[in-house]
């Protein structure tokens, strides 16, 4: 592909290898996920609420901002229905 030449090819394809790019392929994420106690005093903190489970007791439109909110903050779905006791498709559909 470099070259028809051997020797210039592997020469060739290691300049090519060494070269910088700005190519994002499998490189590792440093984005961490957050913990359940952190998740959970970010619930609490969002929603004005005592404890997690107070969510269930929300009005539906209230408890769905605030379940959007907390998904744009990055706590993931499952997390937020496990922490709050709420069906994961809820927490989907908000």
């Amino acid at each position: 592909m470099f070259s028809l030449n051997k020797n210039e090819a592997r020469n060739l394809f290691i300049d090519f290898m060494n070269e910088r790019n700005n190519d994002i392929c499998f490189e590792a994420n440093e984005e961490c996920k957050m913990n359940d106690v952190k998740a959970a005093d970010l619930i609490k903190e969002i929603g004005n609420i005592a404890t997690c489970k107070d969510l269930q007791y929300l009005d539906k439109n209230k408890r769905n901002e605030i379940l959007r909110n907390l998904k744009e903050k990055g706590i993931s779905i499952r997390q937020i229905a496990r922490i709050t006791g709420l069906n994961r498709g809820i927490v989907l559909r908000a």
